[in-house]
This record gives C-alpha cells, structure tokens and sequence, in this order.
C-alpha cells in the first residue's frame, strides 16, 4: 500500500550514506533504480518521500562520478520540492547541484546553485547558530572563483556540546 511504497522511499534516502561511506556505490545505485521505477508517473512521484530519493540517488550517482545522471535526478526532486514548497528540500538539492556544477566546469551555474542554497538557509530560524557549518571540502566564493575551503570554522569542543541535540 502507500504507506510501504513511502517506508521503502524514505528507509533508501536514508542508506545512502551508508552506501557511500562504505563503498557500496553500485550497490546502494541498483537500490535506488529498482525502487525509482517501481513508481510510474503521476501521484506517488509528487511526494516528499519520492524527492528526497531521488536526491540521495542523485547523491550517490555523484560521488560514483556520474555527474549527468546525478544532475537528472536532482533537476527532478528540486522541481517536486518547489511544487511542495519544501525548503529544505530546494536547498539540499540546489547545493547537489551547484556540486554537479562545479564538477563540469560550469562555475556560473555553481554559484547561482549555491547562492539560492544559501538564499533560503537564510530563512531559516536558527541557521546563525548553526553558520558557518562544520563542513569540510565545502567551496566558498571570492571575487567570483571557486576556491577549495578544508575545515571551515572548526569549533572548540564545548561549543559543539552546547548546541548538541539531546538524543
């Protein structure tokens, strides 16, 4: 029923780092594309579920180096996010896309990514207190070039347990 199709959908989003970090790139790839066809066009690919697989395929695909692929499949989850008005789902994708950008070469195209990734973190309530974030390998802009940022704002350890999540 749709509650599985949406568990299915949300429990893939959420292995993909796992298949990342693991090296399971072309596992956690034939996941994602047996579990993307099961859903012809229509109601169930207008979901938040669908998009965010879609994202974490796209994911995947990048750091496989298959840059297109990955531009194709965040192209798709952005424009179900806007339909959703989900924003941090726009952002996640715009920042997937200014990284696909940037892979080929197209710095234009990066920075509009980014900028409106940023746009609207910025619209978020506490994105101050969590800004800059602990990011490593992240890009930053200046004077209009890429430039390669390694550990930006590192914290001191008591900082980071004072806005830690009490899980």
């Amino acid at each position: 029923g749709d509650i599985n199709e949406e568990l299915i959908l949300r429990f893939a989003s959420s292995m993909w780092r796992y298949w990342k970090n693991r090296g399971y790139l072309s596992e956690g790839r034939e996941h994602f594309k047996r579990i993307l066809d099961r859903f012809s066009p229509g109601i169930y690919r207008e979901t938040q579920a669908y998009a965010r697989a879609l994202n974490s395929s796209g994911a995947l695909a990048y750091f496989s180096g298959d840059i297109t692929y990955s531009e194709e499949q965040r192209i798709e989850a952005v424009e179900i996010f806007r339909k959703l008005d989900d924003k941090v789902g726009i952002a996640d994708c715009l920042n997937g896309l200014g990284n696909t950008a940037i892979s080929q070469g197209n710095y234009d195209s990066a920075r509009i990514y980014y900028e409106e990734s940023l746009d609207i973190r910025k619209t978020f309530v506490n994105w101050r207190r969590n800004w800059p974030p602990p990011v490593k390998n992240s890009a930053c802009w200046s004077s209009g070039t890429v430039t390669p940022r390694i550990n930006i704002a590192p914290r001191p350890a008591s900082a980071a347990m004072k806005h830690r999540r009490p899980y």
